[in-house]
């Protein structure tokens, strides 16, 4: 466990380093509480890092989800699209042929 005499002996191993005085006992004592420091860290980090992990794949979900609708939306856009221009083809022809009919009643 990280106590006040653990951050004082790195403070001061920090500093005998930044003079390039460091011995290689020390150095190898930096290092381990270095290291000492970062699996401290990892454990206080974990819980957190759990949770965003869980929060992300939630999310990856629900925009898969949400993706998957946008593209059920578009292909029901484009079947709207397709049977409207269907319908206005006929209602064009329709009015052609009635056009036609109506034209060829009239005397000349």
């Amino acid at each position: 466990m990280w106590d006040d005499a653990k951050q004082a002996r790195l403070d001061a191993l920090r500093d005998k380093e930044e003079l390039g005085a460091l011995e290689a006992d020390e150095e190898r004592e930096l290092s381990s509480l270095y290291a000492e420091v970062d699996a401290e860290e990892a454990d206080r980090l974990h819980p957190a890092m759990s949770r965003t992990d869980q929060e992300i794949s939630a999310l990856r979900q629900r925009n898969a989800r949400l993706d998957a609708l946008v593209q059920k939306r578009r292909q029901l856009s484009a079947r709207m699209r397709s049977q409207i221009t269907e319908w206005i083809e006929e209602q064009d022809s329709l009015y052609a042929e009635a056009g036609a009919l109506v034209g060829a009643g009239r005397p000349g």
